[in-house]
């Protein structure tokens, strides 16, 4: 669950290195046949955009995290905070309820020292722990709450 494209990533290069001289070997002592790749059935993955990359908070908070992951570590997902742009680094999903109350997507509905928690559909919820705001580096949720002071009710979007 804590995976990333970037941590995927460099887990199949591991991986990929083996395999490759393996198959290397392979075709050095003809012990495979080469088969041409059939072109109809290759598909074409087209770069992402801006609006793919921007967080939909109306989405269930499962669909969030998976942008937030396969977009780490670019092009990131985004939101917006106080009207400036903030990447979501890392999150994860919080089971427990804050409160009985319905909140509409995207708002702050817990936030103390260190911790940062927001809405999204269906009254999931999302912990925030690793963000960047615009112009500045990586930082900690703790970090976030300490320089921003963002309150309760406040709104991503």
């Amino acid at each position: 669950d804590s995976d990333s494209s970037e941590t995927l990533s460099n887990e199949m290069i591991k991986k990929g290195k083996k395999l490759l001289l393996r198959v290397i070997k392979d075709i050095e002592r003809q012990a495979v046949k080469p088969i041409k790749q059939d072109d109809d059935k290759t598909s074409y993955a087209s770069r992402i955009t801006q609006g793919e990359a921007r967080i939909k908070w109306e989405e269930d908070a499962e669909i969030i995290l998976n942008l937030i992951k396969a977009l780490n570590p670019k092009p990131g997902a985004y939101t917006y905070f106080r009207k400036k742009r903030l990447k979501i680094w890392r999150a994860e999903k919080k089971v427990k309820a804050i409160d009985k109350k319905n909140h509409n997507p995207g708002t702050i509905i817990y936030v103390d020292n260190s911790n940062l928690m927001v809405s999204a559909a269906s009254d999931s919820k999302i912990q925030i722990t690793e963000l960047q705001p615009e112009g500045k580096k990586r930082m900690t949720a703790r970090e976030f709450i300490q320089g921003y002071k963002p309150v309760k009710g406040e709104v991503f979007n």
